[in-house]
């Protein structure tokens, strides 16, 4: 079932985007255990893309194909959780976990960001483990991107930098310190990468556009892919941008509460 909300969405957006709300620099909430890196797929481990196919997801074709079930690299804890600090190993990367986010009209332009994971340590093929004493984190590219806001409040970004990078991950050797590793793959620390050339970033906006739930999913050149998720915290708007969005969302919210409920 659409939502079919086009005209009061872009309404909302313009209104919320004059006035600074969810705009430049979206929070991501610390608190939602939902947020962090949740999966981790290694060509080098798991072995190549399964061919997109019927029931692939509509961006399959984009990364080249599917992940295949069943994982080499284990997260712990999973989801990893965020945390507002500085991700180790990037150069010049600003402390915090938030998007640079800004609706405007029927658009939702991205302008970067930085994801900082609270804390997460890692099982490679059941033999060896990480356990990072820096903070593992990408920074995303701060070149603008555009989406289309759907008339559901959606926006997908599928952001394609090869072979350049696209969202810069820690450098595992500068944040796995010395006694942070043990078992037979430790000698791979200094050539591991997670920087990727590609990314997917889809967005779903609330009512109000004061909040929205994202998913992440990042493509290295050697098509790894890492998934996270990236649920932004509340954003307070002042008292008239409220009045504002009452007049228009009414029906909006009324919709979305009859979507969830079908």
């Amino acid at each position: 079932m659409t939502r079919n909300f086009s005209g009061i969405a872009t309404a909302a957006a313009l209104a919320l985007s004059a006035t600074g709300a969810i705009a430049a620099t979206a929070q991501i909430d610390l608190s939602d255990p939902a947020n962090g890196l949740t999966d981790i797929y290694s060509a080098t481990f798991d072995g190549g893309l399964v061919p997109c196919s019927g029931s692939s997801p509509s961006y399959c074709s984009f990364f080249g194909g599917d992940a295949p079930a069943g994982r080499q690299i284990v997260l712990n804890p999973n989801p990893s959780g965020v945390a507002n600090t500085v991700p180790g190993g990037i150069a010049g990367a600003g402390a915090g976990s938030f998007l640079n986010l800004t609706p405007s009209g029927n658009t939702v332009q991205l302008t970067g960001g930085t994801i900082a994971a609270a804390t997460v340590s890692l099982t490679i093929s059941g033999a060896t483990a990480v356990s990072p004493s820096g903070v593992a984190g990408f920074v995303l590219d701060p070149g603008l991107q555009t989406a289309t806001l759907n008339a559901d409040g959606q926006a997908e970004f599928l952001v394609n930098m090869a072979p350049g990078i696209a969202a810069d991950f820690s450098t595992f050797s500068s944040i796995v310190l010395a006694g942070d590793c043990t078992g037979p793959l430790c000698a791979l620390i200094p050539i591991l990468s997670l920087d990727m050339n590609k990314y997917r970033l889809f967005v779903d906006y609330d009512p109000t556009f004061t909040s929205f739930t994202a998913d992440f999913i990042g493509q290295t050149s050697n098509n790894s892919l890492v998934f996270a998720t990236l649920n932004s915290a509340v954003v307070p708007l002042p008292a008239a941008d409220w009045l504002l969005l009452t007049a228009l969302g009414g029906g909006l919210v009324a919709s979305r509460r009859l979507k969830r409920a079908a």
